[in-house]
């Protein structure tokens, strides 16, 4: 897969892509609320590393190996998995503006 290919660099690379995603993390990381998160494509953890910063319990689901690898290094207390742990009858995900 290629995102087990660019996993160590993928921070650097979307960072330098897509600076924009680090204003869109703090928006979405500023509306969390008390609880756990559900971080669907989580790649390398950068959102489930903020969330445990405010004190949240992180849960992430990615279908590359090796990003999940960088995610465990880098939030040592999120659950983290290629497959969806429990049955999930809704999915809803969020998208910040940037206006």
């Amino acid at each position: 897969m290629t995102y087990d290919r660019l996993a160590k660099y993928y921070d650097f690379l979307t960072k330098l892509l897509f600076p924009v995603g680090e204003k869109g993390r703090g928006i979405i990381v500023k509306r969390l609320a008390a609880g756990s998160v559900l971080d669907v494509a989580c790649g390398t953890g950068t959102l489930l590393a903020l969330a445990h910063e405010k004190g949240l319990q992180g849960y992430g689901i990615d279908l590359s190996g090796g990003t999940l690898h960088q995610a465990k290094l880098k939030v040592a207390g999120a659950a983290l998995t290629t497959a969806c742990p429990a049955k999930v009858s809704t999915l809803t995900t969020c998208w910040p503006r940037n206006h």
